[in-house]
Order: structure tokens, then C-alpha cells, then sequence
């Protein structure tokens, strides 16, 4: 077999593998205590997420990754962009971003003013003329790094689209690798920058409109 034909099936196999990956990867459901979630408040409060810090909760061992639970999370919020990834380590256990915006960032005439992006797991957002205090436009949004808990949840994520409404349940995760990498979930939604994403572990995922 000459060269460029080994080379034409390495790329065919590689791109092969590359559409079998899943958009979403599902984590077992049965990881974390149900009775810890319930903990939650129902109706989270769309003016701002809804989280309790947890401590001495068993990680998870999923496929060799570590999940550490650092906290439960709940939100209301208007969807302002959504990218899939293939590829990087990061993949292994969240295939999709989701922007969200609360408060007065879920505002569609407010949202409507930012040219909004997302690319290297992170968002972005910029305008002519701020509608809103950038302080606030940090305050009231966030990209997250998104792990499906069950299938319906994995369905809910492929659905989702900019300008959704949805109503969001889970627990902020860091992520361990075997090999000594690791991914640290915010705690805060006063950050920026680098780290500021969070990792959210989806129990339940409801779209209201």
C-alpha cells in the first residue's frame, strides 16, 4: 500500500472517529445522593443563580476522571449562545458550552445590544455603546462547561438555542485526569477570564419557552 493511501485511510478512520464522538456526554445519574439535590430550592430566582456550598461529598470515579461536587446550583436564565466541541482533554467530559444571561441580561432588547461569541471555551461579548455597566454584563452572565446526569437531559442540551428560556438544576464539579490534569469549576459570579467558567454536573434541565 503506498504512502498517500495509508495516509488517505489515517484521515478517513480519524474523521470517523471524530463523528462518532457524542454532542453531549451523559455521567451516571446515580452519582450523587438524590436527596442532596432535593436540597435545591425549586423555583430558583432568575435575578441571580441559586448555589449551596457542600463539603465531605464522595467524589465520583467516572471512567478513570474524578468529579469532585464543590457545590449545588440551580438557575433561571435566557440562553445567549451555545457551541459543541470535538476535541481536547476537556471533551472527555463536557462536549458543549452554554452562555447564559439573568437578571437584566436575560433581556432580549438588552442581550440584543452585545455582539456575543464563543470559541476556545470561553464567551465573549462586546458593543459600540454598553447597554449596562460591564460590571453587571459579569455579574448576570456566564459561560458553563455543561456534563449531562441522563438522557433527557442530553436531549434538553441538543435542543437548546440563543434566546431560550430555561430553568437549570445541578452541582459545580471539578474535573481530575488521570494524568495529573485538572479542571476547577468557579464558585463566584463576580469572575472573569481564565477559570471563570463553571462545570456543572445537569441533574434537570427545563425549557419554559
Amino acid at each position: 500500500m503506498s504512502l498517500r493511501s495509508l495516509v488517505v485511510l489515517a484521515l478517513l478512520f480519524s474523521f470517523g472517529v471524530w463523528s462518532l464522538r457524542p454532542d453531549v456526554v451523559v455521567v451516571d445519574p446515580a452519582t450523587f445522593d438524590p436527596l442532596l439535590l432535593t436540597q435545591l430550592p425549586e423555583r430558583p430566582a432568575q435575578a441571580e443563580p441559586v448555589q449551596m456550598n457542600i463539603h465531605d461529598v464522595p467524589v465520583l470515579d467516572w471512567n478513570g476522571i474524578v468529579l469532585k461536587p464543590r457545590a449545588l446550583f440551580g438557575l433561571e436564565s435566557r440562553v445567549l449562545g451555545t457551541r459543541r466541541y470535538r476535541f481536547g482533554q476537556e471533551t472527555d467530559v463536557s462536549n458543549i458550552d452554554v452562555a447564559f444571561g439573568w437578571g437584566r441580561m436575560a433581556d432580549p432588547g438588552i442581550a440584543s445590544q452585545l455582539s456575543i461569541s464563543q470559541s476556545g471555551r470561553f464567551y465573549f461579548w462586546r458593543a459600540r455603546e454598553l447597554p449596562i455597566p460591564a460590571a453587571e454584563i459579569v455579574r448576570s452572565s456566564a459561560n458553563m462547561h455543561l456534563i449531562a446526569a441522563n438522557d433527557n437531559v442530553r436531549r434538553e442540551l441538543k435542543r437548546l438555542k440563543e434566546g431560550d428560556q430555561v430553568r437549570l438544576h445541578g452541582v459545580l464539579v471539578d474535573v481530575h485526569w488521570p494524568n495529573g490534569g485538572y479542571w476547577k469549576t468557579s464558585l463566584t459570579r463576580e469572575d472573569s477570564g481564565a477559570g471563570a467558567c463553571e462545570i456543572v454536573w445537569v441533574h434537570r434541565l427545563e425549557r419554559l419557552l
